[in-house]
């Protein structure tokens, strides 16, 4: 019985919130999250194509070309730097500092801008601990990181209703939301 002597209802068979939507949300809600980092879901797809974790960057030589792929969390382009705008990735492992030249920044502006998920190919650049990537390409990796949710969300969602005795098409989508996308908000100085 509740407070008011009504039989009690018994909870509904929700589906607990897939791990990777929770995360979106978080992200949505407050702009950051305490669970996995985002980047861990598309980790194994960034090992096969080269892309190292930013805690790697410490054991590769200066002046070797590398890639990281992280969230923007800031852009800086100080007036007395002569175009160079200076951001920094968060992956699972760290931060990387990236350097992007005037020619870089013309050629991908709108990444460099608004991007939110990069991936930044360029040359290791070390001065004692302080470890820099000057970029020569950049690439948005939010597509991978979007579809990556999507993919955990389907996951879930089927795990759950299997649960339940419910047995989906293998052809059929399990489910009818868009994939979720990190919504983050970088702190950008300019």
């Amino acid at each position: 019985l509740d407070d008011g002597g009504r039989p009690a209802e018994a909870p509904a068979p929700l589906p607990p919130t897939p791990a990777a939507r929770a995360m979106v949300e978080d992200y949505a809600s407050t702009g950051l999250t305490l669970r996995r980092h985002p980047i861990t879901l598309i980790r194994a797809e960034l090992d096969r194509s080269g892309v190292v974790p930013v805690s790697a960057l410490g054991g590769i030589t200066s002046g070797r070309r590398t890639s990281v792929t992280g969230l923007v969390t800031t852009r800086q382009r100080p007036g007395t730097a002569k175009g160079i705008v200076f951001i920094t990735l968060e992956d699972e492992t760290g931060y990387a500092n990236l350097i992007v030249r005037p020619d870089i920044r013309d050629r991908h502006r709108v990444l460099v801008h608004t991007g939110r998920v990069l991936t930044a190919r360029g040359r290791l650049e070390r001065s004692g601990q302080i470890i820099h990537l000057l970029v020569e390409t950049l690439a948005d990796a939010e597509p991978m990181l979007t579809a990556a949710v999507g993919r955990a969300d389907d996951r879930a969602a089927a795990e759950h209703l299997a649960a339940l005795g419910i047995r989906l098409d293998a052809t059929a989508p399990t489910t009818t939301a868009p994939a979720g996308q990190i919504r983050l908000r970088s702190r950008d100085f300019h």
